[in-house]
């Protein structure tokens, strides 16, 4: 054991040493006779001795193979030194996996690289057999490994792994599959010529063959090394390691950029356009790097813009259905109060018809599981979520025939506060300091908007009547507000069905549940209430066409955002709908903005910049993971707060 641990000791600090160390530690071993307690034929010693002793000998046989290639030759220790085969009775063993993975590069290195393997390998028929032997070999390490390792080759499995330790231990079995890909298929990828037509052939294939097993393993080095889970689970850390200029993953990134631009060079043109946004993006990934030391970098900026955009994916997601919003509800107020006015019942009904045709369409077109009625312990809270929009719906479309698109709009933004507070108490969101904070910032913000007489005292008619469009009156502005309103606990209560829900269920499935009942609320309507006055002309109900578009489009982007949104960031971003809408009336209905509508808006989108930025602050988060630290005595039970979703308990719910 010491000898070992003077071994690893060297791999870290002095390189000069490990032959020596490697070379005492096997000696050492056959003099204690540690291979054969390795087998089990070493009685003197208790059960967890051999275990140990096992042990210790698959990790100096996978130490000792790892040297030996880096530098050239073969192993000193003999394939199957430790004779007895890992049977990874401890789970994903990642001894057992280096052991079994040293098996597999001994073995390439004697069907392929031993003198006598390249002396025979002149024949294109015994290549081909030897490639195929070494592929085997690879193809049964991978079978042999337990879950999830197994699948550890697939950069999508990766992606699914929630446990950092699990996906450490998958991402080093990444490593070893694709280096191992290179390893057996490198020597083959230079064509060769003869005379014989079939040898021609059947080199021609072999090298084919090779060539696109080592551009596959390329792609998906670079596309693990560029997605998201790679950087922001710290894993970018193996390609700079401190004990050498690179790491396995740095390593691979070398060799895949190797086989990137071979293949522009030598590959065929149609395939080259596959290859180059490959090449931008190792490029890309190279300067993220800063190998030069050069932080001003544009790659670098790049890269850095794109791991905070997908790190704010659903603020982003939501701010964009906020667009599609305010261009749905200007077009709606536009048709509602316009010369040949249209009944709220047909707004919603031709929107929602688009969307719920869309919806339905799009799940059926993906097969997405559990359609059309989602998973069965689901569907009560879909059902809640879909008879919450419907008070939320019509109250929005009723206000917007009595008040400013803008001030519909303003208090309509009460329903994600309302909505944050509930998660706050129900125990499966957070609503942090700074969420709190921004979320008063908005409501502030709103209220400057909005400007109601009691607080701001009354406007002269001549104000009045050039800020609003809707109704003079008291009773209509009442009226206007009291729709709102109850917009705002349709709106709460929707918004916190869709975060419960959260991504277990597809977020198409619950604007397909909205979508329908609404449409079967309006028809009803339509049928029993003789006031509704729907038009006849074809070309009125055609207009009506862009409010279904835009409908789909803010429902799912929406959906998408607030489920993904671990915390309050994203649904305080609803609040940015607010300067759309007075953007609007401004542009189409000329309503003059005064000085403490623009205060509001500016406070508005300030607690959207803080609430979204707060996870870029350092000391901020440095804090926070401090005050867990200290909570949490037990490292095992250390927890990042920022990840953590509390589920609700069922009688809560």
């Amino acid at each position: 054991m010491s000898n070992l641990l003077q071994a690893v000791i060297a791999c870290i600090c002095d390189q000069s040493l490990i032959w020596d160390k490697i070379t005492a530690a096997v000696c050492c071993a056959r003099e204690l006779r540690l291979v054969h307690a390795a087998k089990g034929q070493e009685t003197s010693l208790s059960e967890q001795d051999q275990k140990l002793a096992q042990r210790s000998v698959w990790f100096l046989y996978s130490l000792e193979t790892d040297y030996a290639i880096h530098h050239g030759m073969l192993p000193i220790l003999d394939l199957g030194w430790g004779t007895q085969f890992p049977s990874f009775e401890r789970g994903d063993d990642m001894i057992a996996a280096s052991y079994t993975y040293s098996e597999l590069l001994h073995s390439v290195l004697k069907f392929q690289y031993s003198p006598r393997a390249l002396n025979k390998s002149a024949s294109a028929y015994d290549r081909r057999d030897r490639l195929q032997a070494s592929c085997h070999v690879l193809n049964e390490w991978v079978i042999s490994l337990p879950a999830p390792l197994h699948e550890a080759h697939d950069v999508k499995s990766l992606q699914v792994i929630k446990d950092d330790r699990q996906l450490r231990k998958a991402f080093r079995v990444f490593c070893m599959y694709h280096r191992a890909v290179f390893f057996i298929h490198c020597p083959w990828i230079a064509p060769i010529s003869s005379d014989d037509a079939n040898l021609s052939r059947v080199a021609e294939q072999t090298r084919e063959r090779c060539v696109e097993r080592c551009l596959e393993s390329a792609f998906d080095v670079v596309k693990l090394a560029n997605s998201g889970i790679f950087w922001e689970k710290g894993l970018e850390r193996n390609i700079n390691l401190s004990s050498s200029r690179w790491g396995d993953m740095g390593e691979l990134l070398m060799v895949s950029l190797c086989f990137i631009v071979y293949y522009l060079v030598n590959g065929e043109k149609t395939n080259r356009k596959i290859a180059m946004s490959y090449l931008a993006i190792c490029g890309g990934l190279f300067g993220r790097l800063s190998l030069d030391n050069d932080e001003a970098s544009l790659l670098d900026h790049y890269l850095e813009l794109v791991q905070i955009v997908r790190r704010h994916k659903p603020s982003l997601l939501v701010l964009a259905s906020q667009l599609s919003a305010a261009a749905l509800n200007g077009f709606a107020k536009f048709f509602e109060t316009g010369d040949d006015p249209v009944h709220p019942f047909q707004v919603l009904f031709v929107r929602f018809l688009i969307t719920g045709l869309a919806s339905t369409f799009y799940l059926w077109y993906t097969k997405a599981p559990n359609f059309p009625l989602g998973l069965p312990e689901l569907r009560s809270l879909l059902a809640l979520r879909a008879a919450a929009g419907i008070f939320a719906a019509f109250g929005f479309y009723f206000s917007i025939m009595y008040l400013k698109l803008s001030e519909a709009t303003a208090l309509n933004f009460l329903g994600p506060l309302v909505a944050m507070i509930l998660t706050r108490y129900l125990h499966f969101g957070t609503f942090e300091v700074i969420d709190r904070i921004g979320a008063l910032v908005a409501l502030c913000g709103v209220l400057f908007v909005v400007q109601p007489d009691t607080l701001f005292g009354s406007q002269s008619t001549s104000t009045r009547t050039a800020q609003s469009v809707a109704g003079e009156s008291a009773k209509s502005r009442m009226m206007g507000i009291g729709f709102g309103l109850i917009s705002v606990c349709g709106g709460a209560a929707a918004l916190t069905a869709i975060r419960y829900i959260g991504s277990r269920e597809h977020p198409i499935v619950s604007v397909m549940y909205f979508a329908w009942t609404i449409v079967i609320i309006t028809m009803v309507a339509f049928s029993l209430m003789e006031s509704i006055h729907l038009t006849t002309s074809v070309l009125s109900w055609l207009k009506l066409v862009p409010l279904g578009v835009f409908g789909f489009a803010m429902e799912c982007l929406l959906t998408a955002g607030i489920a993904d949104d671990a915390s309050s960031a994203a649904t305080i971003m609803i609040y940015s709908q607010v300067a759309w809408a007075l953007l609007l009336d401004w542009v189409v209905w000329h309503s003059q903005v005064n000085t403490l509508a623009l205060v509001g808006i500016a406070s508005v989108v300030t607690s959207l910049i803080v609430v979204s930025s707060a996870k870029e602050w350092n000391w901020l988060r440095k804090g926070r993971y401090n005050i867990v630290s200290q909570n949490l005595p037990d490292e095992e039970e250390v927890t990042d707060v920022e990840v953590v979703e509390m589920q609700p308990s069922s009688s809560i719910v």
